[in-house]
């Protein structure tokens, strides 16, 4: 895939997100830049990381095992900032860390429908 359809696929997904966790509980609007930004980053990592040179360009930054860490990254920064009273200061990087997670995330996902799918 491509680097833009990367990106829409994540921003995509950081608004429903945004919306779902809007109306648990609001979100101020610099948490909404920060996470903006962080789901675009992780949104393109996977491909920077390991560039597409040739048709098996998909090592490890872009496997099965990466995409069961980030998922669990995801979940648990999201069960911290849903469960605990935070400074607001760690609640800004939770929220970023969770972004970065659900951009990476739909990275390997979109990429998993290919053809030539996500290496074990």
């Amino acid at each position: 895939m491509r680097k833009g359809t990367h990106i829409v696929i994540g921003i995509l997904a950081f608004f429903v997100y945004t919306y779902l966790l809007n109306s648990i509980h609001a979100i101020p609007v610099d948490f909404f830049f920060l996470g903006f930004c962080a789901v675009i980053i992780g949104s393109i990592l996977p491909d920077t990381l390991e560039p597409a040179t040739n048709s098996k360009h998909r090592g490890v930054f872009h496997s099965w095992r990466v995409l069961k860490c980030i998922v669990s990254i995801f979940g648990f920064s999201l069960v911290i900032s849903l469960i605990l009273s935070l400074p607001d200061v760690t609640k800004l990087i939770v929220f970023g860390i969770s972004c970065f997670a659900l951009g990476y995330s739909f990275h390997l996902l979109a990429d998993s429908t290919t053809k030539r799918g996500l290496p074990a």
